[in-house]
């Protein structure tokens, strides 16, 4: 029974979930049902605690929020699937302290040097662009082909995690950089829009390197990296006051809740300017 219920919860992983994290979540379930004893849906918030608490003394707070949020997918799943279960155990279950780091963003300097830099190819400049102003993930900027881009409706259609797809619109200066690249690298519509070894898709590890080679160019003092870009992509919208639902769907966040940390480091940036008043 118990295995039937998890296969389910798979199929339903799949198709929102990228595949590392569909198997750490279900390895952190098969963790709990190991320590729990008893059938899953039979769990209640005690044994849910008792078993963060265990698990606590050795695992990192990282690794415990993970912990806290499989279960807490898995519950809230079955909660939606007719007579399974009415109330999730997992509410009023809190992850520990610092467990979840805010994201760091770019500051509205080094933005404008990454802008201003003017050693970077057509390129090179696409590809950051398609992260810092479309907020791109690694993998998605990879798998773009050159079909991906509509220049005449300024669109960008990303493949996501779980084969999700979502359109983003391009901002001027990134319609006008993949514009000037698409010109001059023609090629038929299929083809990847990055394209590298002997004609396939530009690797992700090949793009990560761009990416901090010109970080290191304009002389940044920290690695500019893909997650950094995407990151500074999401925050920027949110100081702008674009609503955070919009966020989610331009990002490709599955949950609301991986949105809202942005919120944090919004008002984190509050309270210190707020401290610095004299």
């Amino acid at each position: 029974m118990m295995d039937d219920i998890l296969d389910l919860w798979e199929r339903y992983l799949t198709a929102l979930y990228a595949r590392t994290t569909r198997v750490a979540y279900l390895y952190d379930v098969r963790r709990f049902v190991a320590f729990l004893g008893k059938p899953l849906l039979l769990a209640n918030t005690q044994d849910i605690q008792r078993f963060v608490t265990q698990e606590g003394q050795r695992l990192a707070a990282s690794t415990i929020c993970r912990l806290v949020s499989a279960l807490r997918a898995f519950y809230a799943w079955a909660c939606v699937q007719g007579e399974l279960l009415e109330v999730s155990p997992v509410n009023g279950i809190k992850t520990p302290r610092g467990g979840r780091r805010l994201p760091r963003v770019l500051r509205k300097d080094e933005v404008e040097m990454l802008l201003q830099h003017k050693g970077a190819s057509r390129r090179e400049q696409a590809i950051l662009l398609l992260m810092l102003d479309a907020g791109l993930r690694l993998v998605e900027v990879s798998r773009l082909s050159r079909t991906d881009i509509n220049l005449q409706d300024r669109t960008v259609l990303i493949q996501g995690k779980g084969d999700k797809q979502r359109m983003v619109p391009l901002s001027d200066r990134l319609h006008d950089a993949l514009a000037e690249w698409l010109y001059q690298e023609p090629g038929l519509p299929n083809d990847p829009l990055f394209p590298g070894y002997k004609g396939a898709s530009l690797k992700p590890r090949a793009i990560g390197y761009v990416v901090n080679r010109i970080g290191r160019d304009v002389k940044l003092d920290r690695n500019l990296s893909p997650h950094l870009l995407r990151h500074t992509f999401a925050t920027r919208l949110l100081r702008q006051g674009v609503n955070l639902r919009v966020i989610q769907q331009l990002l490709g966040h599955a949950n609301i809740s991986t949105t809202q940390i942005y919120t944090e480091v919004v008002s984190a940036d509050l309270v210190q300017a707020i401290s610095q008043l004299t």
